[in-house]
């Protein structure tokens, strides 16, 4: 009897320790990230997918320039800034 007993406080310690962790661990997106709960994982574990969000940029030809798209340290914003290029420039002050 003493070790279903002992079993028993066991699983309640279990069961505690895992609604504590339920809790106790947030994951929430953030700016320019979004979160997925992945339910492929083994029950009792939570896993979580951050997804990073980020952006490419290209011209073609040569009319135009492109500067910048570095990540801003506190808003996490990258940004470019677009001009036409200096061959372009060059033509128009012809």
């Amino acid at each position: 009897m003493s070790n279903l007993s002992d079993l028993s406080v066991i699983i309640k310690i279990t069961n505690l320790a895992k609604a504590i962790a339920k809790e106790v661990v947030k994951v929430a997106p953030g700016i320019n990230s979004t979160v997925d709960t992945d339910v492929t994982t083994t029950e009792g574990v939570t896993t979580y997918k951050v997804n990073a969000n980020d952006t490419k940029v290209a011209i073609t030809g040569d009319g135009l320039a492109i500067s910048g798209g570095d990540l801003g340290t506190t808003d996490r914003v990258r940004t470019y800034t677009l001009d036409l290029s200096d061959a372009t420039k060059g033509k128009l002050a012809r």
